[in-house]
């Protein structure tokens, strides 16, 4: 219902480590950052002109890879991927680089005056930890590397222009970096992005 936009600047969407998985042997498919209605959904704010962010360490490596082993060559699941591929690329306008970026859990905004902020990569007494967060593929031609991972020099984080709606996307779960300070800096500096004409 696109009145449910009414008002609305951006959306957050928090994907943590959402992906794709399969209980039992002959179970259907469970789980994933975008099933359909979650990929309508995101469309239809595009449409309306909404801008995105999005976060998350499966975002891109369990949609054109997979965290777990499951076979896609089944015409139907196949036909579903190859979709949510598309969906990935058009409407949030990145892929995947590759898995695995950082062992360190260090990102660095380009740029900026922004100190070094970090999360967890083992587990901790404090939050979830991201052991193979996701490199992202600068997609589209309005797209741009926005913060890449310390250790490694991957892209991080990419944000994209689409000219009616603008995307920031980061191959991390955001909610985990473990400074305040690094958290609200991501937010403002994405929303300005957001606001720039």
């Amino acid at each position: 219902d696109a009145s449910a936009l009414d008002g609305v600047f951006a959306l957050d969407i928090i994907c943590g480590k959402e992906c794709v998985v399969r209980t039992g042997n002959k179970s259907p498919l469970r789980g994933g950052a975008f099933p359909e209605y979650m990929q309508n959904a995101i469309k239809n704010a595009a449409d309306a002109g909404r801008h995105i962010m999005i976060s998350g360490s499966y975002i891109a490596g369990d949609c054109f890879d997979s965290v777990y082993p499951i076979d896609y060559s089944d015409s139907t699941l196949a036909a579903g991927r190859k979709a949510l591929q598309k969906f990935i690329k058009g409407t949030l306008g990145y892929s995947l680089h590759r898995t695995h970026a950082s062992r360190t859990g260090e990102v660095k905004v380009l740029g900026s005056g922004m100190q070094k902020m970090s999360f967890p990569v083992k587990p901790n007494s404090e939050s979830y930890c991201v052991e193979c967060p996701d490199a992202l593929h600068a997609f589209n031609m309005g797209s741009e590397i926005y913060m890449t991972y310390a250790d490694s020099g991957l892209p991080a984080a990419v944000r994209t222009s689409f000219g009616t709606y603008k995307v920031a996307a980061f191959g991390f779960p955001i909610e985990i970096i473990t400074s305040q300070e690094g958290r609200d800096g991501i937010i403002q500096s994405t929303l300005a992005y957001f606001r720039k004409q």
